[in-house]
C-alpha cells in the first residue's frame, strides 16, 4: 500500500480506520520475502491515559506528538528505531498525526505465530501488542520557566563589550560628555555582547546581507516569485500529436494548476540581451567562452549570468518560436576574467550554429533565455516540485513548452487551433 493509499483510508468516511487513541501502521513486506519495514505511523491526538489520567485534558498529546522526530519499539527481542522524515497534522473529527518513517532495520514476519514481545516485567504481551516510544516526550512547558532552564533569561546584568566604549551624550549635544574619557580609552565599556559585531549571522543580518545564488545551489534558484496557469503534464519523449490532444481520448489527459516564474501570465520561450560578445571564435566543440561586455555603458557593471542560465546567438523574441538553434547551459561563469564554461548542444534538438563547421565568429552576440522554471504543488501542499524533463500542454495558450531536469523552459512548439481538429456540421447528410 502507498502512504497516499495509507492516508486515504483515514480520511475516506466509508472506509474510515481512524479510530480514538490509536496507532495505525503502514507495513509493507519488501521483495516477496517475510520480511518488511514500516513506511508510515499514524497517532490519534488523543491517548487512553496519561500519568493515569483519562480526563479530555490530560489526554490530548498534541504538543508530545509536534516534537516527535524519532520512535522506537521492541519486538521478538529486537529494539527498531524508526526516524521520522516527515510529518504532518490532520485535524478530522479524530485528529491525528502522520509521520512518514525510515528504519534501521527490516522486521520479520509479524502474523508469525511463534513470535511473542516480552514484557518489562516478565510474561508476553497477549496478542502480540507492542509498546511504542516517542523520543523528546515533553509532556508540559513548567520547566522552561524555572531557574534551572539555561535558555530563560533571568540575568539582572548586562554583558558589557570588550572594545566598545560607552559614549555619555546629552539632549541635543553632538560630542559626548565624557569625549576625553573615550579618546583615553577609560570611559566605561559599552553594554553590548562581541558578538553583535562578530558572529556571522548577526553581522550579516544587521551590517552586510547575505545573498544566495543558483551557483550557490547547483544550479537552483534559490527562491521563486510565481503566477498560476492550467496545464497538462505529458512525459519526455511524447509525440507531439499526443501532447496537444490530436490523438488519444481527452479523458487521458488530467489538468492540473502548475506555477511559473515568468514575467509574463503564461509561462512563454524567449530570449534576452545579455550584453556579452564572443571575444575570439568557437568552434564546435569548444567549452569555453570568453567574451567582452559592453552593457556597463547602460549602468549594469556586471553581465547577470548565473550558472544554470541557457544561452543562445539565435534572437527569439516570440514565446513560439520554433526552428534550429543551439542551446548552451552555462557551468560556469567567472566574472573577473569573463569566462564562461558551457555545456554544448544542451538538449537533444539542440543544433550546433547553422551554416558552414557550426564555429561560432568573433564578436558574436549571445542572448540568454528568459528563464521560466514551472513547477506544482505536491500532494500534501508542503513543498514545491519540479516537473523535470517533460512536455507541459499550456491549456490556455494552446502551446507546448518543454522543459529540463530541473523544470526550465528550453523550448516550445505550436499545437494546431482546436478548430481544426474536428468540424462540426449540421447540414443534411452531414456528419456530426
Amino acid at each position: 500500500m502507498t502512504i497516499t493509499e495509507f492516508l486515504l483510508i483515514h480520511t475516506t468516511p466509508e472506509i474510515n480506520i481512524n479510530f480514538s487513541q490509536r496507532i495505525n501502521i503502514l507495513y509493507n513486506t519488501v521483495g516477496g520475502s517475510d520480511e518488511g519495514r514500516i513506511d508510515a505511523i499514524t497517532v490519534t491526538a488523543t491517548a487512553f491515559s496519561v500519568d493515569g489520567q483519562t480526563d479530555p485534558v490530560s489526554t490530548n498529546i498534541t504538543n508530545i506528538l509536534e516534537q516527535v522526530e524519532e520512535i522506537s519499539f521492541t519486538f521478538d527481542g529486537t529494539t527498531y528505531v524508526l526516524t521520522v522524515v516527515e510529518s504532518a497534522y490532520y485535524s478530522d473529527s479524530n485528529a491525528f498525526f502522520y509521520f512518514k518513517v525510515e528504519s534501521n532495520a527490516l522486521i520479520p514476519n509479524i502474523f508469525d505465530a511463534n513470535i511473542s514481545t516480552p514484557l518489562p516485567n516478565g510474561g508476553d504481551f497477549p496478542d502480540g501488542q507492542v509498546v511504542f516510544h516517542f523520543h523528546p516526550f515533553l509532556n508540559d512547558i513548567n520547566f522552561s520557566l524555572t531557574d534551572h532552564n539555561v535558555l530563560f533569561n533571568n540575568a539582572d546584568n548586562f554583558r558589557r563589550s570588550s572594545d566598545k566604549l560607552e559614549a555619555d551624550r546629552n539632549i541635543g549635544s553632538t560630542i559626548p560628555s565624557n569625549f576625553s574619557a573615550i579618546l583615553s580609552t577609560s570611559a566605561s565599556k559599552a553594554e553590548v555582547q562581541d558578538s553583535f559585531y562578530t558572529d556571522t549571522g548577526l553581522t550579516n543580518a544587521r551590517y552586510d546581507g547575505t545573498l544566495l545564488t543558483p551557483a550557490d545551489l547547483g544550479g537552483i534558484p534559490p527562491s521563486l516569485t510565481v503566477k498560476e496557469f492550467a496545464g497538462v503534464i505529458h512525459p519526455r519523449g511524447t509525440s507531439q500529436d499526443v501532447a496537444c490532444g490530436i490523438i488519444g481520448s481527452p479523458v487521458d489527459e488530467i489538468t492540473v494548476s502548475l506555477l511559473h516564474s515568468g514575467q509574463t501570465i503564461l509561462p512563454t520561450f524567449r530570449t534576452l540581451t545579455s550584453g556579452i560578445a564572443a571575444n575570439g571564435a568557437l568552434t564546435t566543440n569548444d567549452v569555453s567562452l570568453d567574451y567582452t561586455y559592453t552593457a556597463q555603458l547602460s549602468g549594469q557593471m556586471t553581465p547577470s549570468i548565473d550558472v544554470g542560465d541557457i544561452l543562445t546567438t539565435t534572437e527569439i523574441t516570440s514565446s513560439l518560436f520554433e526552428g534550429n538553434f543551439e542551446l548552451m547551459r552555462v557551468l560556469e561563469h567567472n566574472i573577473s576574467t569573463q569566462k564562461i564554461i558551457l555545456q554544448r548542444r544542451y538538449f537533444s534538438g539542440s543544433n550546433p550554429q547553422l551554416g558552414g563547421s557550426g564555429t561560432i565568429s568573433d564578436g558574436t552576440e549571445f542572448f540568454k533565455v528568459d528563464k521560466v522554471d514551472v513547477v506544482q504543488v505536491d500532494e500534501f501542499d508542503t513543498k514545491l516540485d519540479s516537473v523535470g524533463s517533460s512536455i507541459v500542454f499550456v491549456r490556455n495558450g494552446n502551446y507546448l513548452i518543454h522543459t529540463d531536469e530541473f523544470g526550465t523552459v528550453f523550448s516550445s512548439s505550436i499545437c494546431p487551433p482546436p478548430l481544426l481538429l474536428g468540424i462540426d456540421d449540421d447540414t443534411p447528410g452531414g456528419n456530426d
